[in-house]
């Protein structure tokens, strides 16, 4: 089975049908917004739960569940757009605080 979770930023976006250009848009594509500068752009088959009280437009937020080697994880998955010369986004420090809690 084909599988991949993808964290993309500043995805190039076709204004007049809302969808990301030259990808396959019958995946997963997690973001918020209009014109989202971070999305997650995953397989179908793929077990994500969008995490909004994490996004903005900035960042994208899932939880991935994750088969690995006979058992599964829960881990937190990340697209974020940051101008090295602006403070990180809050959703970002945000979504480090969450991780913690969640182990």
């Amino acid at each position: 089975m084909s599988s991949f979770v993808f964290a993309i930023q500043e995805p190039y976006l076709n204004y007049r049908t809302g969808q990301v250009a030259l990808l396959d848009n019958r995946h997963s594509i997690i973001s918020v917004g209009l014109s989202p500068r971070a999305i997650i752009y995953a397989h179908k088959n793929n077990k994500l739960w969008p995490q909004p009280q994490l996004m903005s437009r900035d960042v994208a937020a899932a939880i991935w569940h994750r088969p690995v080697k006979g058992c599964s994880r829960n881990v937190l998955f990340l697209s974020v757009y940051w101008d090295i010369d602006l403070p990180l986004p809050v959703e970002f420090t945000n979504a480090l605080d969450f991780a913690k809690e969640i182990n």
